[in-house]
């Protein structure tokens, strides 16, 4: 409980010993005037100074006053008004009086004697006479009977209970007639004037009669004879006693009357506030009653809204205001509090704020507290319609005894009727047998019918006020507080002594410190927490959270001890956080937020709260339920809750950015932070299924305008960053594939680029960290990642080498990473890193000269091969032809050389060769028949070299054998495409291996014209005979289908004799007969006969030779007679041309034809 101060408005000089009580003031603030009525006599006083008026005339034989209730205009500023409404109850009528600055006017009467108290609304007013309550039209004119003051006891008599006729109206048998009736009416109404300066103090009065209407049980209209008559019928004339005692009663200022009843002209008087008021303020006239000035200037007191609105059937909102600073201290320990709900959920009812007080407050369970603040709080409810099962007070005072020692006598003790307005259309009435018996407040609205439940009483209450939703009423030394909803204890507050309860105009404002400190922003996740800007937005948002943090409360409760106190109705808002976090009640928490009203910060503070609390309450309960982790996602989306918090949660270290959240939730977040540490160690199926979806729930949301985050980039930093690690752990534990980090890297990360890099670095996750490098467009990095890799043969990046060289190829446009990276490839990887600089896909330039240099640097035959092949075979560059066969042979040479399972193979080949019978095909297409299936390739020419190699590799991996063979046709292939060679090396190189490359010497010799030697190569040691006769016809060895030119005739029959002879030397019989016979058939013309003649052996058979000599003969025939015919053809041209001559001879020439 805080004390607040005050500072003293005004000082008054009072008689130290004449003591007059007050009964009742009321505040006139829009004229700056307070009525006070004491001793039956109403005076008017000066607001702030509190003076009396001595200008202004007085109210006698008044027994209460009132304002109009819903009259709000007395809420605006003072001295906007030229006067204000009172309702004066007197002891004979009911005075409607209009009171300005300097003057009294009556307005109206209402003949109604006997009123002890009446309280206005509007054109109703509830009043109460020594017996029974009724309600008064006062702009018709009618009355409505209610129900009696005191309630029957159990030994009166039923009859007792029947309601007595109205006896008022039958007394006064006429009326005087009004002079003006009220606007819109022709009825019989009170007269009210309109202007302060035209009538006189004491004017004429139109009094009337008040009609009674019964009411019967479940009808509203009138009865009897008189229901269609509202307002009774008044008589023409008035009488001059009734007028004149109207007159009398409102006193001309300095009269008699008036010097022995205005309490305020005589400053000797003491005003004191009656007993049973509970209140009592005496001054000592030899005291001066002063305050020294403040060096703060006097907060004002400026009206908010009134507590009695109705809106809806939670707690009133609170609202910012100014704060009333009263002095005083005083204390207050414990309180009885009567839980409302079974179980836990429900924040204390109200909270004591002193404003005035010299004692202290005690619990009848605690002994006073030596603490000067201290605070009393109880439980209660505020929602309407909800059971709220009633708890036994705890130290109630009530003495049942007493109560049951009264019912003895009939009306022993008596008791003050209480009337207090309700919400803004209804009155609460108390109604009892005694002071000790028990007593009951009944709520009636303005057509007299009980609006509400019956609220019960142990005993008749001293005083009541009603705060809406609550009732208050003292009942002994206790406060004892009750729900409007559904008429239920909810908390008692115990005092020293009888309080008196009551309310004011101006709600008294104040932040509520418990809500201040749930509701603040505090850092959950900073940098440096002493920062000056962390320290500058923490006093800031502090500032702020008791700006919106304000409670109101109209309700005031005074004992001598403790003074004057305000009872702060505690937030519905802490109710709610209750329900959530012991209760679970979620759902009902939701239903009361759809009845909200969000038109005020503090409203829309306390929803976030909610909605952060109920999804942190959700994942608590996620831990030992999983099917909560679904709420989680939903609770977080709807409400859109900044993300990080969860981030937090599960992986703090990710979060970027300053994260700021409800002080009153920081403990429970750090608390989830360590529950959930373990899940994320251990990554169970629950936290893992949860976590994907919260995470590509929120990345669907990034493009939406509507997400309400304030510090947007940051969150989805955190979220990008967190997820990537969050699947970087689940892959280590086989929870996460591959495929969801790649797309995770290409679709999600967009702005923690730089932090996911550093995280990927950091685990050396290099593959990932290359496609980050890729999308990025970082070539640099990129292949600097990839080399790396390869380095450590990263097994998620297998054939890395060729996607490396493919992004060299297509994608990379920067020389210098090509080369470097490009080199790089062909020093580690030659086949593959060889196409960097042989692709005609490459988008940067490259100057081959120095590519070869740099290839011959390097001391890399397969490169260099690779290379060469690229300009020979490409490029068509036949200059480097020559050291590409050179490279070629050197390679076949090794392989044969250093494998004699090759060599071995080689030669087992021969032999199969050898052992075919003739005729025979040649042996290259025979060596290319058993490297591949399929047909060889038709080799096309430019510029007289090959485009490529005819020889395409087979499908299967090819066996040492089979690529030795593969370099042996691609060798001859090559040095058969072009004459640009350095015959004479390929020669010494190819003596290597004379018993195994046989047809690449004979090729060799070829293009040297050493023909003899090619010839016994393959007559006599590869038994080549076909090939042997196209080396007759072109002096070259064909190696594919390309056409060849043939040589001189003569250099033919020269070759074809040595071959002959060789065929003659053949050491199988039958092998020479056949390819001798074969020769002289088809190559028969090329040799000379004599030559055939005297060389083949004696013992041949004739037909070996018979084809031979008859082609001879039937080409001698055919030459002969060629020669017979050529001899005629001359003969005949020779007789052609002598007859020409002679004829040309003949011709005379004369002068003339020349």
């Amino acid at each position: 409980m805080e004390s607040d101060p005050y500072i003293i408005a005004s000082k008054q000089r009072t008689h130290s010993k004449k003591r007059r009580p007050v009964s009742q003031i009321v505040i006139l603030p829009t004229i700056s005037r307070a009525l006070v009525l004491s001793q039956s006599t109403t005076s008017v006083f000066t607001l702030p100074e509190f003076a009396p008026c001595s200008n202004v005339g007085s109210m006698r034989d008044v027994n209460a006053l009132s304002r109009d209730i819903d009259d709000f205009t007395v809420l605006n500023e003072r001295g906007d008004s030229e006067f204000a409404e009172v309702t004066v109850f007197s002891k004979s009528a009911i005075r409607l009086v209009k009171v300005f600055g300097e003057s009294l006017k009556l307005a109206g009467n209402i003949e109604y004697p006997g009123v002890l108290n009446g309280v206005r609304r509007s054109s109703y007013a509830l009043v109460v006479n020594n017996e029974s309550y009724d309600l008064l039209d006062l702009k018709h004119v009618r009355k409505v009977p209610l129900f009696p003051l005191r309630a029957a006891g159990e030994d009166e008599d039923q009859d007792s209970e029947t309601r007595e006729e109205d006896t008022y109206a039958q007394k006064q048998p006429g009326t005087t007639t009004e002079t003006a009736g009220t606007e819109g009416e022709t009825n019989a109404s009170p007269t009210v004037e309109q202007s302060a300066e035209t009538e006189p103090v004491g004017t004429t009065l139109t009094n009337k009669q008040v009609p009674e209407i019964a009411k019967e049980e479940g009808d509203d209209s009138k009865t009897g004879t008189e229901e269609s008559k509202t307002i009774t019928e008044t008589s023409a004339q008035s009488t001059t006693e009734e007028v004149d005692k109207a007159k009398d009663e409102l006193t001309e200022p300095g009269s008699e009357a008036d010097k022995k009843s205005n309490v305020e002209t005589d400053p000797t008087n003491t005003i004191k506030v009656e007993e049973d008021a509970g209140m009592e303020v005496s001054v000592d006239s030899t005291t001066e009653v002063t305050t020294e000035p403040s060096t703060q200037p006097a907060p004002e007191v400026k009206v908010g809204e009134t507590a009695t609105s109705e809106g809806s059937t939670t707690e009133p909102s609170t609202q910012v205001a100014t704060e009333l600073k009263i002095g005083g201290t005083a204390t207050t320990e414990g309180s009885h509090i009567q839980r409302p709900r079974a179980g836990k959920g429900h924040a204390p009812a109200v909270s004591i704020h002193s404003i005035q007080s010299t004692g202290s407050v005690e619990s009848a369970e605690s002994k006073p507290s030596s603490s000067p603040v201290s605070t009393t709080s109880a439980t209660f409810p505020s929602m309407e319609g909800v059971p709220t099962p009633t708890t036994e007070v705890e130290g109630s005072k009530s003495d049942h005894s007493a109560t049951g020692k009264s019912k003895s006598k009939k009306h022993a003790d008596p008791i003050k009727p209480i009337i207090v307005p309700v919400a803004s259309d209804e009155f609460l009435v108390t109604s009892g047998t005694s002071a000790v018996d028990r007593a009951m407040g009944l709520v009636v609205n303005v057509d007299g019918e009980i609006s509400r439940g019956t609220i019960a009483w142990s005993k008749y209450p001293s005083s009541v006020a009603v705060d809406y939703p609550y009732v208050a009423a003292v009942i002994d030394n206790q406060v004892q507080l009750h729900s409007l909803h559904d008429q239920k204890l909810v908390q008692t507050v115990e005092f020293p002594s009888k309080p008196l309860v009551t309310t004011v105009l101006a709600p008294y404002k104040t932040p509520y410190t418990v809500l201040v400190n749930k509701i603040v922003l505090a850092p959950l996740a900073v940098e440096d927490i002493k920062s000056p800007d962390v320290v500058s937005r923490m006093s800031s948002e502090r500032d702020t959270a008791c700006k919106i943090s304000i409670c109101s409360s109209t309700l005031f409760a005074y004992t001598p001890e403790a003074g004057v106190e305000c009872l702060i109705p505690t937030p519905r808002f802490l109710s709610l956080e209750k329900l959530v976090l012991v209760n679970g009640q979620v759902d009902d928490v939701y239903d009361e937020i759809e009845r909200m009203d969000f038109s005020t910060e503090l409203a829309v503070t306390q929803l976030q709260y909610l909605n952060l609390l109920i999804g942190l309450y959700y994942l608590r309960e996620a831990n030992h339920t999983p099917s909560h982790f679904s709420d989680v996602t939903k609770t977080w989306l709807v409400a859109s809750l900044d993300p990080r918090i969860m981030i937090f949660i599960f992986d703090k270290k990710n979060v970027k950015g300053e994260v700021w959240v409800f002080n009153g939730v920081i403990s429970f977040i750090e608390t989830l932070q360590k529950t959930y540490s373990s899940s994320m160690s251990k990554l169970s199926e629950n936290v893992v299924s949860f976590l994907k979806t919260f995470y590509k729930d929120w990345f669907k949301k990034r493009e939406m305008a509507s997400l309400g985050l304030a510090d947007k980039e940051n969150v989805f930093k955190s979220l990008e960053l967190s997820y990537l690690a969050f699947l970087l752990k689940c892959e280590e534990k086989s929870k996460a594939s591959q495929h969801d980090l790649i797309h995770a890297i290409d679709n999600e990360i967009v702005l923690a680029t730089d932090e996911s890099i550093e995280l990927l670095r950091q685990q050396k996750k290099f593959f990932y960290l290359s496609h980050m490098y890729n999308k990025l467009k970082m070539p640099s990095e990129l292949l600097s990642c990839w080399k790396e890799m390869l380095l450590e043969t990263n097994p998620a990046f297998a054939n890395g080498e060729t996607t490396m060289a493919e992004y060299l190829i297509n994608e990379c446009e920067d020389e210098g990473l090509v080369w470097d990276y490009g080199a790089w490839l062909v020093q580690t990887y030659p086949k593959t890193g060889i196409k960097v600089f042989t692709s005609p896909d490459l988008r940067v330039n490259i100057n081959e000269n120095q590519v070869v240099a740099v290839l011959k640097s390097m001391n890399n035959d397969e490169a260099w091969r690779q290379y060469l092949k690229f300009l020979v075979y490409e490029k068509n560059q036949t200059l480097f032809a020559s050291d590409l066969a050179t490279v070629m042979l050197l390679d076949i040479v090794d392989k044969i050389s250093k494998n004699p399972d090759v060599r071995k193979s080689l030669m087992d080949n021969y032999d199969i060769y050898k052992a075919l019978p003739v005729p025979k095909p040649a042996y290259i297409p025979f060596l290319r028949n058993k490297l591949q299936n399929s047909q060889p390739v038709v080799p096309t020419k430019s510029k007289g070299l090959l485009l490529k190699s005819t020889i395409a590799a087979p499908a299967a991996s090819l066996s040492p054998f089979e690529e030795v063979m593969k370099m042996r046709l691609e060798l001859m292939e090559l040095v058969d495409s072009t004459s640009d060679f350095d015959y004479t090396s390929l020669m010494h190189l190819s003596q290597d291996e004379p018993d195994t490359l046989l047809i690449e010497q004979c090729v060799v010799f070829g293009h040297l014209g050493i023909h003899e030697q090619c010839l016994d190569i393959l007559c006599n040691r590869l038994t080549d005979y076909k090939t042997a006769i196209d080396y007759c016809i072109y002096g070259r060895i064909p190696i594919s289908m390309t056409i060849l030119e043939p040589l001189d005739s003569q250099i033919q029959k020269d070759l074809f004799r040595q071959l002959f002879l060789r065929y003659l030397k053949v050491p199988d019989p039958g092998t020479r007969i056949a390819c001798t016979r074969i020769l002289l058939e088809q190559w028969g013309n090329r040799l000379d006969v004599s030559l055939v003649l005297s060389n083949l052996p004696d013992n041949w058979p004739v037909e070996v030779v018979s084809g031979y000599l008859s082609q001879f003969f039937k080409r001698t025939m055919a030459d002969q007679n060629q020669a017979s015919v050529d001899r005629s053809l001359a003969r005949s041209e020779n007789l052609f041309i002598s007859q020409q001559l002679l004829e040309l001879s003949k011709i005379a020439y004369t002068p003339s034809d020349i």
